[in-house]
C-alpha cells in the first residue's frame, strides 16, 4: 500500500511542476495554496486524510520552495470546524478566511515583504 502512494506521490510531483512551470511562463505573480485537512467526523477516517494529504501536501511545499513562490497553507487557515460546510468543502465562513489570506498574499507580494509561507 505505501508503494502506491509513493507511486501516486511520484505522479502528482511530475504534474505538479509541469503546472507550475506553465504558470510561471506566463510572466504572472504565483502562489500556491497546500490542501486543508478535511473535517471528518470518523476519527480513523480523520487522521487517514491527513496522512495520505501529507504526501500530497509535501509536494506542493517543496515545488513552492524550489521555484521560491509564495504559499498560503490552508491546513493553517481552515483549522475550525465552522470552517467547513461538510467534511471535505469549506463553508462560507472557511471561503472567507480562505479570500483574506489570498488577499494577503496579494498585499505582502506588493510591499515586496518575502514572507512564504502565511498561516494562521
Amino acid at each position: 500500500m505505501l508503494i502506491d502512494l509513493a507511486f501516486e506521490q511520484a505522479s502528482f510531483e511530475k504534474e505538479y511542476e509541469t503546472a507550475v512551470r506553465a504558470a510561471l511562463a506566463k510572466g504572472r505573480p504565483v502562489g500556491v495554496c497546500t490542501v486543508y485537512h478535511p473535517k471528518f467526523p470518523e476519527p480513523e477516517l480523520q487522521e487517514s486524510a491527513k496522512t495520505v494529504l501529507a504526501v500530497f501536501n509535501d509536494v506542493i511545499l517543496r515545488t513552492a520552495f524550489r521555484h521560491h513562490l509564495p504559499v498560503i497553507d490552508l491546513r493553517a487557515v481552515c483549522n475550525e470546524a465552522a470552517d467547513f460546510a461538510n467534511p471535505i468543502e469549506p463553508s462560507e465562513h472557511g471561503g472567507e478566511k480562505i479570500v483574506r489570506a489570498i488577499l494577503e498574499l496579494v498585499r505582502r507580494r506588493r510591499s515586496n515583504d518575502t514572507a512564504f509561507v502565511l498561516g494562521w
